[in-house]
């Protein structure tokens, strides 16, 4: 038999629409009558078989090879991305590098950054019409807070990842740029920017002084529980990943038993 059920990953990145290598157009579907080629849960025919109208990739020509620029520039900054990943990186500072870098543009007003004249620039610097085939959103043309850095600190940087990989393809333009930028971020402006969580404890004297991580996590985990006692572990990680995986890097001993988050 022939056939497989994996494609080249940096193919099926969001956005992506051309080979990083070749800079042709990708195909999904035959082209003549839009058949899709792959099918859940079936192995690929192509480029073994031919459609049943009779297109064979093999036999086929790319009409349109020119792709744009920006699209190539694009498919292959998520290669590089995927091919060398830069591991974790803390929302607060991918936030402070993506404010730094447009600070650096021009795009301030006093110590705050301009986001919807940077957006503007954004927009007409890379075009509507990558801009559309890229992101969904603004093909849609739903453009409110489009480019948005929130004040929180897991919601920093609220955004679909296409819109992260366009804005960081901007702003930095090659993956090792980016890289070099995070680690530009200093711990002094971590510290000054980074929003009080619940992992910092209560600080104001009306807070209850018992509301600690482990208290909060073990009350959220109490809540799936008491609305349903049939909850199993399974269920708390597809639920609750976080609060469990908190718990289980800090608080092993309950994990083991999904039943036993009594306060202790």
């Amino acid at each position: 038999m022939f056939g497989m059920g994996y494609w080249h990953r940096a193919h099926h990145v969001p956005g992506v629409s051309v080979c990083w290598r070749r800079g042709v157009h990708l195909l999904s579907s035959c082209p003549q009558y839009h058949r899709p080629f792959q099918f859940r849960q079936r192995l690929l025919k192509q480029p073994w078989q031919a459609c049943r109208c009779g297109w064979q990739v093999t036999g086929a020509e790319d009409a349109d090879t020119a792709c744009s620029p920006t699209l190539l520039h694009y498919a292959r900054f998520a290669h590089d991305l995927l091919d060398r990943p830069l591991g974790p990186v803390d929302p607060l500072r991918l936030r402070m590098a993506y404010q730094n870098r447009i600070r650096e543009l021009g795009f301030t007003w006093g110590a705050r950054v301009q986001a919807k004249a940077f957006q503007d620039h954004l927009i007409e610097e890379l075009g509507e019409a990558f801009l559309s085939t890229v992101d969904p959103a603004f093909a849609a043309k739903r453009m409110s807070l489009w480019i948005r850095f929130a004040r929180g600190n897991i919601t920093a940087c609220d955004m679909p990842v296409t819109r992260h990989l366009l804005l960081a393809m901007y702003l930095f333009g090659t993956r090792d740029e980016l890289a070099l930028s995070l680690k530009r971020v200093s711990e002094e402006e971590m510290a000054i920017c980074r929003p009080r969580t619940v992992e910092e404890g209560p600080k104001g004297p009306d807070e209850s002084a018992a509301l600690t991580p482990r208290v909060a996590h073990r009350l959220r985990i109490r809540n799936e529980l008491s609305r349903n006692p049939r909850t199993t572990i399974q269920d708390l990680w597809r639920k609750a990943y976080r609060v469990t995986s908190w718990l289980y890097e800090h608080d092993r001993d309950v994990t083991g038993n999904a039943l036993d988050f009594d306060g202790r």
